[in-house]
Order: structure tokens, then C-alpha cells, then sequence
């Protein structure tokens, strides 16, 4: 399967392991958007941008997370720990001194058993009387409206029946990411961020306080 333009979240404090699975992921073709080593920077980072496919190291998350917290999140998880427990929900385990070989064969599992779930590449909008097919990845930014999502183009403004959260749940796919309550950013096409602001050529998108540090974690 073609990984190329998936990205993937690494959580996990132990430097050698975050070393392993990255490159085991790179060669797969995944784009590493972030590796995490504590519980703060994960939170911060999927609560604006979901990753396409998310690996967590239990020793760092099992004693703030619940498992079925876990297991909630709305994009693929791999689970992996030193315990030697069997538990169907996850999806590979290892020890204190794994080989390489054992790490990939983890992975593998659980990329085989999530096949990466295809995200939707259109959505449906109003462009006056009409409904229109819009390809995603033409979204500059978007901007709720009352109960009306307003989509931007380079060139237009269509409308959408819907809320931004119903919009990043069904399809974001590591494309767009939440900067303010009321806006969502297609991160491929920003030229720059600048203060509290990123920005689409000429066009400024605010950052609220809530969103800008993470922001700063993922264009550092």
C-alpha cells in the first residue's frame, strides 16, 4: 500500500525507541509530523490535526489515559508497550530490549490490520442554487458561520451545511488543521506564520492563544 502523503504521530519519551519506529515509518513513505515525549505536546497536537495513523508508547500515556480514552480517538492507533500481555484492542506489544525485527513486525500488524481508512477527497457544497462537487485539497481555509461552514478558494466561496468539528471528523486526513474556534487552515497551502497570524499569500488567518503553541510545535 502507498503510505506516501500519510502523516504519523509519534508518542513516546524513550529516544531510541521514537529512532526505531520513525525510521521504520519513513521507509514506509510516512511523513513524521511530530514526535512527542510528553502528554501535553499529544493533546495539543491531535486536538487541531489528526494523523492519518498515530503510534503511542503505553509506558507514557497508561497512567493518564484510560484504554478506552485510547481507543476513542478518531484516527489509527498503534499501541505499543514492553508488557507481555495479550489484549486484543492493541495492536502489538515489545520488550525492554527489542530487535529491529521485532519493532517492524509490530507495526506491520497494525498497519495491516487499519489498512489506512481512505479519507473522503470531495466534499458536497452549495454554489448558489446548485450542489457541486469540491475537490478537498483546493480548501484554502474555512470559517464557520452560523450553522453554515464558509469555504474558501483561491478563487470562490462556497457554503456547506454543516459544523467545522462534523467537517475535520469525516475529512481531515492531516490536511487541515484548527487555529481558532471558528477557523480550520489547508496547512499545504500556508506561505507563513507570523505573530498570531498565519497567512495564504495575502490572505491572514487568525491564531487564537488556545491553538498557538501547538501551531509553534508543528511549523518549528
Amino acid at each position: 500500500m502507498d503510505y506516501s502523503n500519510k502523516n504519523v504521530l509519534i508518542a513516546t519519551n524513550n529516544h531510541d525507541t521514537a529512532q526505531k519506529i520513525k525510521k521504520f515509518v519513513v521507509e514506509k513513505g510516512f511523513y513524521v509530523m511530530k514526535i512527542c515525549e510528553n502528554l501535553d505536546d499529544i493533546k495539543r497536537i491531535t486536538n487541531i490535526e489528526k494523523p492519518d495513523l498515530a503510534i503511542f508508547d503505553l509506558n507514557l500515556i497508561e497512567d493518564n489515559f484510560s484504554e478506552n480514552f485510547m481507543l476513542s480517538l478518531n484516527f489509527n492507533t498503534i499501541f505499543i508497550n514492553k508488557s507481555q500481555k495479550e489484549h486484543t484492542d492493541f495492536s502489538g506489544f515489545y520488550h525492554d530490549f527489542f530487535s529491529d525485527v521485532q519493532i517492524n513486525n509490530v507495526l506491520n500488524s497494525g498497519l495491516k490490520k487499519f489498512k489506512l481508512i481512505k479519507n473522503e477527497n470531495h466534499i458536497i457544497v452549495k454554489e448558489n442554487s446548485s450542489k457541486i462537487k469540491l475537490n478537498i485539497d483546493k480548501i484554502f481555509y474555512i470559517k464557520t458561520d452560523n450553522i453554515y461552514l464558509k469555504i474558501y478558494t483561491k478563487n470562490k466561496q462556497y457554503f456547506s451545511r454543516t459544523s467545522l468539528k462534523s467537517f475535520l471528523d469525516k475529512y481531515n486526513c492531516g490536511t487541515f488543521i484548527r487555529v481558532h474556534r471558528s477557523y480550520a487552515i489547508n496547512k499545504n497551502h500556508i506561505t507563513k506564520l507570523q505573530n498570531n497570524y498565519l497567512h495564504i499569500n495575502e490572505i491572514s488567518i487568525p491564531i487564537s492563544r488556545k491553538y498557538l503553541n501547538t501551531i509553534k510545535l508543528i511549523f518549528n
